[in-house]
C-alpha cells in the first residue's frame, strides 16, 4: 500500500513538474528535471522513515504500557492467590482441631 502511495505521489508530482515545465529540448533540462524528481523522491524516503519511526516509538510505548498493566495484574492476582490460601488453611486448621476434638470425645 506504502508503495502504491509513493508511485502516485511521484507519478503526480512528475506529472506537475512535466505540466509546469515546457516540452525538453535539451540534455541540461533532463538532467535538471531528474534532480529535481531524485530531491522528491529523497524528501518522500525521509517522510517515510520518520513515520515509521515515530510510528516505531508510539508501538514501543504501548508495549510498554501493557507489560505495566499486566505485572500490576499479575501482582494483584498473586496477592489474591495468598489472600485465599491463607483463608483455605485457617479453614483447614479448624476443621482440624473440630474433628481432633470429636476424636478425642469418641476416644473417652
Amino acid at each position: 500500500m506504502k508503495n502504491i502511495l509513493l508511485f502516485l505521489t511521484l507519478f503526480g508530482s512528475s506529472c506537475m513538474l512535466l505540466a509546469a515545465n515546457p516540452p525538453i529540448q535539451t540534455n541540461s533540462e533532463l538532467t535538471k528535471l531528474n534532480a529535481q524528481i531524485q530531491g522528491q523522491i529523497k524528501t518522500l524516503q525521509q517522510q517515510q522513515q520518520q513515520q515509521l519511526s515515530q510510528v516505531n516509538q508510539q508501538v514501543q510505548q504501548q508495549i510498554k504500557q501493557l507489560q505495566v498493566a499486566l505485572e500490576a495484574e499479575i501482582k494483584t492476582l498473586q496477592q489474591q492467590t495468598q489472600t485465599q490460601l491463607k483463608q483455605f488453611q485457617v479453614a483447614i486448621e479448624q476443621q482440624t482441631t473440630q474433628l481432633q476434638k470429636q476424636i478425642n470425645q469418641l476416644k473417652k
